[in-house]
């Protein structure tokens, strides 16, 4: 029987937690300071070393975060292990943390809040959530100017170029690029070669390659001549500017910069960075007709891919590349599988111009088989999206030879005008 007399009973509240102990804060900073000497020097050795630990790294800063005691100690760690979270794919772990952390900022600290904000708004980035990625480095500029800090400034300037050029808005991207290297001193060769990599980006973008090869070139030299040069900026420069070799079809001088940057990579755990050069060298292989050569380096990148956490950009481009290989090859069931999942990641990611030319590639793949009217479909569909980036180069081919098929399908008898 049910009971339907008023309940006179308290309601139940949250029993107030204990602070901590003494001990327990004095054991969590022992446990910080062991993890920020642990990542104090990041390089391939170290990252290697601490990477099954990585879970108890992020249960200390969790923990850290909590108590307004230890919050000091946990965003220095955040912010040292920069480095070690972008190389080693732990990006979708580590962001939250950023946000807690600054969230939790126990009392106003402009000077480390501006780092916390350039580094949420670089993994923002780097997740492919731009118009986020903006709004931050500016909040993060504001507190640059509060500060009376030129090279603070020079950084996020540097920031929004990278992101501005992701978004495809060249101009804004130009111009923050120019006022950063306006601010960074000659003595800061690595900051001012980073921002010749994105004015180069952006002239490439534009099919302007000249201008593209000039940073390029511009930025490997200042890398080369910088004391704190990494392997990694200098074969993200070499990749650079191979694709812009590959562009101008200077096959020759692509492929010779890709094995070289290969070479460098090979002793090395920069598993990102060998995959970017397994992809675009397959790349060049394809543009060469050299299927095969150019299925196994997609394979090698997609066995990497598979053993990565994130990097879901790299994985939908080897997708649809591997699509493409297995075209030109009728595998057409394959082919297709791809495709489609090209086509899904992109979409995850919002990634309009590549999930236009991922679209366009299923298109085209229909188009050989003969499905006449699903080639129409997704090779009108992959023009509309290319058509909204007017300024970009590789857009306006792809509107020209989607509407080249297009035109080719109207012919075929049956099919409406």
């Amino acid at each position: 029987m049910t009971d339907n007399r008023p309940d006179d009973r308290q309601p139940m509240t949250d029993t107030p937690q204990p602070p901590p102990s003494p001990r327990f804060v004095r054991g969590l900073l022992v446990t910080l300071d062991y993890w920020q000497q642990q990542t104090a020097v990041l390089n391939d050795a170290t990252s290697r070393s601490l990477n099954p630990d990585f879970p108890n790294v992020v249960r200390a800063v969790e923990m850290g975060l909590a108590l307004p005691e230890t919050w000091q100690k946990t965003a220095v760690l955040i912010l040292q292990c920069f480095f070690w979270v972008e190389g080693t794919g732990h990006v979708p772990q580590w962001q939250p943390l950023v946000e807690k952390c600054l969230a939790a900022m126990p009392t106003p600290d402009n000077r480390l809040q501006f780092r916390l904000l350039k580094q949420l708004g670089q993994f923002q980035r780097i997740q492919w959530d731009l118009a986020t990625a903006v709004a931050t480095f500016q909040q993060a500029g504001t507190l640059a100017h509060t500060l009376q800090d030129a090279h603070a400034s020079a950084e996020i300037h540097m920031n929004l170029c990278q992101t501005y050029q992701r978004q495809h808005r060249y101009t804004q991207a130009q111009t923050e690029g120019e006022k950063a290297l306006d601010l960074f001193a000659e003595s800061q060769p690595r900051l001012q070669a980073t921002v010749h990599q994105t004015l180069g980006q952006i002239a490439r973008d534009q099919g302007q390659y000249a201008v593209a090869e000039s940073h390029f070139q511009q930025a490997l030299a200042l890398f080369q001549a910088g004391a704190t040069v990494t392997i990694t900026d200098i074969t993200r420069t070499m990749n650079a500017l191979a694709w812009t070799y590959q562009d101008q079809n200077k096959f020759e001088q692509a492929q010779q910069m890709y094995e070289e940057a290969g070479s460098l990579l090979a002793q090395t755990d920069k598993e990102e960075d060998k995959i970017r050069i397994a992809i675009n060298l397959g790349s060049l292989l394809y543009s060469l007709q050299t299927y095969n050569q150019a299925e196994v380096a997609f394979r090698q990148a997609d066995e990497m891919l598979r053993n990565q956490p994130g990097l879901t950009e790299l994985k939908a481009h080897n997708a649809n590349n591997l699509g493409c290989v297995l075209r030109q090859q009728q595998a057409w069931e394959a082919s297709l599988r791809y495709h489609h999942e090209s086509i899904q990641l992109f979409r995850l990611l919002g990634n309009l111009l590549p999930l236009a030319n991922a679209i366009g590639n299923l298109g085209k793949t229909y188009l050989a088989q003969g499905v006449y009217p699903a080639a129409l479909t997704h090779l009108a569909e992959a023009r509309q999206l290319a058509a909204q980036f007017p300024d970009n180069a590789w857009a306006n081919s792809q509107v020209a030879e989607y509407t080249a098929n297009i035109a080719q399908l109207h012919q075929v008898e049956g099919l409406p005008a």
